[in-house]
């Protein structure tokens, strides 16, 4: 299924948000004949749920292609989007989530139309429950949670995985029966991730290396 993308999208105030994006680019949209002033407006017909919250790193919304239409096109990059569906009772029990610079850059890394994705944003949404942190990238290419280092995560793009590390050794997770938890250097264990089965014991096994 076709999706779109709007990036670095920071909220206003309810149902209403900002970006920056090129008059040419919001004509991908679709067609408008309203082109006055130098602010474009974009409606989407979704959820305020549906955009993911990256707090001053701003925030990212995929919306199907029917979901948008254009009311203006400005002569400069300022955009305001304007949220026009309604939340459903399952939306209005979901916590807001709100991501780190890091969070979404590591998100930004991972193919949008792979389930990489989705057992990310996942993870990243249980844990953040929690622990309002951010990941942050090494030069080792692995992104590290700050400020307490209890655990990181790195895309292995050949088995098409994700490799976690936690702060603890393996007897501490003995809880967990589904994970293949391995010994890792300097009393840090370590597991990988492929498949959305393994996501809430994933979860679940980050926040036991929170604990010290």
């Amino acid at each position: 299924m076709l999706t779109m993308t709007i990036s670095n999208i920071y909220k206003l105030d309810d149902k209403v948000y900002t970006t920056k994006m090129k008059p040419s680019e919001i004509r991908m949209f679709g067609d408008c004949k309203s082109n006055e002033g130098t602010i474009s407006v974009l409606s989407l017909d979704i959820s305020e749920n549906d955009i993911t919250d990256g707090g001053f790193t701003g925030g990212f919304v995929r919306f199907q292609p029917d979901s948008v239409s254009v009311i203006n096109v400005g002569n400069s990059e300022y955009t305001v989007v304007l949220v026009n569906g309604t939340d459903s009772e399952e939306d209005n029990f979901d916590e807001k989530i709100s991501l780190g610079r890091g969070d979404a850059d590591l998100i930004e890394e991972t193919d949008p139309e792979s389930t990489l994705r989705s057992i990310l944003l996942e993870i990243l949404k249980g844990v953040r429950r929690h622990h309002r942190g951010n990941l942050q990238l090494s030069q080792s290419g692995k992104y590290i949670e700050t400020p307490d280092n209890f655990w990181t995560i790195k895309l292995q793009p050949r088995d098409r995985s994700f490799r976690i590390t936690l702060r603890g050794n393996p007897y501490k997770f003995d809880s967990i029966k589904n994970l293949k938890i391995k010994k890792d250097l300097n009393g840090y264990s370590t597991f990988k991730i492929s498949s959305m089965d393994h996501v809430k014991e994933a979860v679940k096994t980050i926040l036991i290396a929170a604990k010290k």
